[in-house]
């Protein structure tokens, strides 16, 4: 969509993201450069442990329609070598 002219209406600068006046906080915002073992590799170690150890662990993925997130959560996986967390 950005190749035929449209704007990008999120602009993230980690850890916030803004979208006009508004801004939003998270523990880690990823932007479009990062590759999907990336993103696994740097999210699921800390939330794994804290897991174990009894806590709650939530990731939320957003994102445009075919950017990946429920191939990133692992939902999709064909092979062993795709699984994610899920």
């Amino acid at each position: 969509e950005h190749s035929q002219g449209a704007k990008y209406v999120v602009e993230s600068r980690p850890p916030s993201a803004s979208i006009g006046s508004r801004s939003f906080t998270f523990d880690n915002v990823f932007d479009k450069s990062v590759s999907q073992e990336s993103l696994f590799n740097e999210i699921s170690p800390p939330l794994l442990k804290s897991f174990v150890e009894g806590y709650n662990a939530t990731i939320m993925a957003y994102g445009q329609t075919g950017s990946g997130k429920t191939f990133t959560m692992g939902s999709e996986a064909n092979s062993e070598g795709d699984a994610g967390l899920i």
